[in-house]
């Protein structure tokens, strides 16, 4: 494959991620020029990240890019991507597809409308433990999942994750549960440490549960917090006939029906904040393409999306979990955001136009 050439729209916090990834691996990416909305931020970051930077997009669409990457504020992701699938642009969305029913449905059909090819950059999945985890749990271990306790990952996040667990492909869902505000001591952010022992009023924690048709149900127990603190962890369960998975343990019982309790183990580098590879009972579950190169988890996955993406431009294939499963993943999402806002009302879902 050659060098992997994408042109970023916005500046934000995730749109930084790419720039990191290019900057790491150089041999595989190449950024051709960012969009931002003033000179002046513009010729901060091209300072900064040593990066073509322009106020226009005529200018950055003339870098030819093999693809844009649409790393704008969660509301204007579906209208900007629309905007360069007319320009005839392949397009990589940030997260999520669309922040409503009504943005995903224009992006499905301006997709459709214009033949326009392009991909939403949910990474969870392809974390490099995640990754691991999905692994062992398709390999049979559990039987076949019918519960997921998920307190990881937020809102399409989730959804993403819970329908890698339990297989649920597009199962219709009903979704019920209350959103929750309590305080806490913030300890931590994007930041780092802080020890001010400042108190956060309005804590938001919202509990759902997720019960699809065949009978799968997923209990979704987050709070933004729970990615920046010390005194909230995260976890996640999945359970089956055979056994489950908690956390990092993984128990069931073999062909023999002895039980068994083995740990999914991530191996660190010692220098760097690169995980090598995951193994289980000593069976390798991941090993990283980008060893040593200090790339966190997200930015592994993300790395991993970009060369998906490519092959998808030159040859049409599509990656899977591809579009439809994006799409999907943001539509429980707003089903969620419905069920968190009216406490105890069962929300249910309907056929989408992206569903078989």
């Amino acid at each position: 494959m050659s060098k992997i050439r994408f042109a970023i729209v916005g500046s934000g916090w995730r749109a930084l991620f790419y720039v990191r990834i290019a900057r790491a691996l150089p041999e595989y990416f190449e950024v051709t020029a960012m969009l931002l909305r003033s000179i002046d931020k513009a010729e901060r970051f091209h300072t900064q990240y040593q990066i073509p930077t322009t106020i226009s997009k005529e200018r950055l669409l003339r870098t030819r890019p093999d693809f844009v990457v649409v790393a704008v504020d969660k509301p204007s992701v579906a209208k900007v991507s629309i905007e360069y699938l007319q320009a005839g642009v392949p397009v990589l969305a940030e997260t999520p597809a669309g922040d409503s029913l009504r943005d995903l449905l224009r992006l499905w059909d301006a997709r459709q409308r214009l033949n326009g090819k392009i991909q939403v950059a949910e990474q969870y999945y392809r974390y490099p433990t995640l990754a691991a985890k999905i692994a062992a749990v398709r390999m049979g271990l559990l039987g076949d999942p019918y519960f997921v306790n998920i307190s990881t990952v937020h809102d399409y996040h989730a959804a993403s994750l819970i329908r890698q667990f339990l297989n649920t492909g597009n199962e219709a869902v009903t979704v019920f549960g209350k959103r929750y505000y309590v305080p806490i001591v913030q300890t931590d952010s994007r930041n780092g440490l802080t020890t001010e022992g400042v108190l956060k009023e309005y804590n938001e924690r919202v509990r759902l549960t997720l019960e699809f048709e065949s009978g799968k149900t997923a209990f979704y127990d987050f709070g933004g917090v729970q990615y920046h603190s010390y005194i909230r962890t995260r976890h996640l369960n999945v359970q089956g006939p055979k056994g489950e998975l908690d956390d990092d343990t993984i128990r069931y019982v073999n062909e023999d029906n002895v039980p068994v309790c083995q740990q999914i183990c991530p191996l660190p580098s010692s220098t760097t904040p690169d995980i090598l590879a995951v193994t289980m009972g000593g069976q390798l579950l991941y090993r990283s393409e980008y060893p040593l190169t200090g790339l966190t988890e997200d930015e592994i996955a993300i790395a991993d999306l970009l060369r998906y993406m490519k092959t998808y431009v030159d040859t049409g294939t599509e990656p899977v979990p591809g579009f439809t499963d994006t799409m999907q993943d943001a539509y429980i999402y707003t089903l969620m955001n419905q069920a968190a806002s009216h406490p105890d009302q069962k929300i249910v879902s309907e056929k989408q136009p992206w569903n078989p």
